[in-house]
């Protein structure tokens, strides 16, 4: 008789199909930034609870810039030891252009991890936002100062709408908020909703938060995460405010954008 496969710490508590984790590695971008390096570490958490490796890649043009990539692979590995030290790690030079490279990686990917330098109030990088948009798997894109380790108190924020393909994103934030010890905000922004029903009855889930001026605050932690349809990529790919979405801040913190179920069925 064969033996059960062991469950993943992700499997546990969830029934539905939207809590289902497409298979292969977490690929991470890798380069000589620290936010690469944060994104190594993120990763390297993120691979830990779903039971995979981490998968550093770094894009090359020509043999010149090989002494720099190897040695983002070996601080790349470093913040994957240091956050998860029994996940295992493979590493990669491959040469072309960062986002083909990264593209033709998220075929095979559970994620694909970017680190990014963008400063509050502007726009993301061009690069970033193409592997965003040309992913086939869901794309975390993360900032050194949104992330210190697996127990850091922050916050996972997510908008609750009425897209077919919410409950996936929804899911994926909750995953996010058991990962990393982190309160999850869901942003309410359903047509329907009680809250809206009930708007002089104070509740726990946070209402649409749309047209907030940036810098707003409120007695509540910073985010710490956004998750995202992937959908969200064409608004903010030439966003420089954060009025726009009901994610106050966004898009100037780390994001997670997740994959459709069409998108992840387009693999080949």
């Amino acid at each position: 008789m064969t033996a059960a496969p062991p469950e993943r710490p992700w499997d546990m508590d969830f029934g539905t199909r939207h809590m289902d984790l497409p298979e292969g590695d977490v690929v991470v971008g890798v380069n000589r930034s620290m936010g690469a390096r944060a994104a190594a570490s993120w990763a390297a958490i993120e691979a830990s609870g779903r039971g995979v490796a981490v998968r550093l890649v770094a894009v090359i043009r020509d043999d010149h810039e090989r002494p720099q990539a190897e040695e983002s692979l070996r601080c790349a590995r470093a913040s994957v030891e240091n956050q998860a030290p029994a996940t295992c790690v493979d590493e990669v030079i491959r040469y072309g252009e960062t986002r083909d490279v990264l593209v033709e990686e998220s075929r095979g990917a559970a994620m694909i991890c970017l680190g990014t330098s963008h400063r509050a109030g502007s726009p993301l990088e061009a690069d970033v936002v193409a592997i965003v948009e040309r992913a086939s798997c869901s794309v975390a894109v993360i900032r050194p100062e949104d992330f210190t380790g697996a127990g850091h108190s922050g916050v996972v924020s997510v908008v609750l709408d009425d897209d077919p393909g919410n409950d996936a994103v929804v899911a994926q934030a909750m995953r996010e908020g058991r990962l990393r010890n982190a309160v999850v905000r869901q942003v309410d922004h359903r047509l329907d909703s009680w809250v809206r029903r009930f708007p002089d009855v104070t509740v726990e889930i946070v209402a649409d938060g749309m047209g907030r001026r940036p810098g707003c605050t409120d007695d509540r932690r910073p985010t710490q995460l956004a998750v995202l349809p992937k959908a969200d990529t064409a608004h903010l790919s030439g966003l420089a405010s954060s009025s726009y979405h009901p994610i106050q801040g966004c898009p100037d913190h780390s994001m997670l954008f997740v994959a459709s179920d069409v998108e992840r069925a387009t693999r080949t």
